[in-house]
């Protein structure tokens, strides 16, 4: 660039920086004379003060109306500073006219009833240290007419699930109870579990006519039972164990009843022995054709001496039911017809049942009763606070 094109541009230059910061004149002193200005509009060509404008179009201009956005009186800034418009406090020149300045509440909040700051709306206290909760949504308030009807329902609900929980339970042991190694060996008392149905017909009574739970009743129902039960289960379950041990030895002196059980079977079988000698006499038969025909109660003075010997009972019911012959040890069957392979001792086939049904039948009650003896516990402390919340006093 020539210096003399330099010299232009800083001229230039200058002229407009003079012309916008100095003040602006008066509208009638804008613009050329009026003799140079030929078919001009004084509005549309115009000089900033005495200087030509740079920015200022070389082309005539059609005659237009005057312009209206232009203020009649301009602020003018001093040289060299910007003009800043006046504002107001709290004008927005976007959001409209400044809003009157309010005064802060800086009040402490204080606990009333119902408030956030208070325990008594649900929400926990600010002011008692108390970790802010939600109020359980779940937990309405009872009506009257729900209460009326869980109260009128109440009786035959428990009622059946006294029995829904605890007819298995109770037919199992009474099943147990009338086995005959039970019985015989353990007790026979074990039938009485069936007395356990009358607490609830007392207690559907009880409920019925004081027309609420009764907390003694079922206590009574529902702790009550389950203790019975594994107090009676627990009893034959350690019996059972001990009895399965000592009857599958081969020692009959293991203890004095199964020595007593084997001497009564030695006395039948001598009965029998004798009958058949006897019988084999009489038709020409053999001792051991007279022995497989006529089975010991079909003998003549039976009857006399199984009064005598109230094991004999116990031992038939064996042959009977598990196909055994002898009691410590493998002998012939004496009440049934015996055919086939040497049958096996009574005494292991009682342990083996002993072991296998009493023992795991009992267990398994055990199991049961325990379970739910836990459940009704959790219940009845739960039931408190929802009967208290329903308003009925148990």
């Amino acid at each position: 660039m020539s210096a003399g094109s330099a010299a232009e541009v800083q001229e230039t230059f200058e002229r407009i920086i003079q012309g916008v910061a100095s003040p602006l004149p008066p509208t009638s002193d804008l613009g050329p004379p009026a003799t140079s200005r030929g078919n001009l509009q004084p509005e549309t060509d115009f000089m900033l003060g005495a200087r030509p404008n740079p920015f200022q179009s070389e082309v005539a201009l059609a005659p237009t109306a005057p312009p209206t956005m232009l203020p009649s009186v301009v602020s003018q800034a001093p040289p060299g500073e910007l003009l800043v418009p006046p504002q107001s406090r709290g004008a927005d020149l976007r959001m409209g006219p400044a809003m009157p300045a309010q005064p802060v509440d800086r009040t402490p909040i204080t606990s009333v009833p119902g408030s956030f700051s208070s325990s008594e709306s649900g929400y926990g206290s600010i002011e008692s240290g108390e970790t802010p909760r939600k109020p359980d949504k779940s937990m309405r308030e009872i009506t009257p007419l729900e209460r009326e009807t869980a109260l009128r329902a109440f009786p035959i609900l428990f009622s059946f699930f006294c029995l829904a929980t605890f007819s298995v339970p109770i037919w199992t042991m009474y099943h147990i109870g009338e086995d005959i190694n039970v019985q015989h060996w353990i007790t026979t008392k074990a039938w009485c579990v069936v007395f356990l149905f009358l607490p609830y017909i007392a207690a559907h009574a009880i409920h019925t006519i004081k027309g609420r739970p009764v907390r003694m009743v079922l206590v009574s129902c529902l702790i009550g039972t389950c203790v019975v039960l594994l107090l009676l289960a627990d009893s034959v379950l350690v019996s059972a164990h001990s009895l399965a041990e000592q009857l599958a030895s081969q020692d009959c002196s293991s203890f004095v009843r199964k020595r007593d059980t084997e001497l009564s079977w030695q006395r039948a079988l001598s009965f029998h022995t004798l009958c058949a000698r006897k019988k084999a006499k009489e038709e020409g038969l053999s001792e051991a054709q007279a022995a497989m025909k006529y089975r010991i109660h079909e003998c003549e003075g039976y009857i006399d001496l199984a009064a005598d010997n109230p094991g004999w009972s116990y031992l038939e019911a064996l042959e009977k039911v598990y196909r055994c012959g002898g009691w410590c040890y493998r002998g012939p069957a004496l009440w049934v017809p015996s055919t086939g392979p040497r049958l096996d001792s009574c005494s292991r086939a009682v342990a083996d049942v002993m072991l296998n049904n009493i023992q795991w039948t009992t267990a398994q009650v055990i199991i049961y009763t325990t379970g739910t003896l836990a459940f009704v516990s959790t219940t009845l402390f739960v039931m408190g606070p929802l009967f208290a919340k329903m308003g009925i006093v148990w």
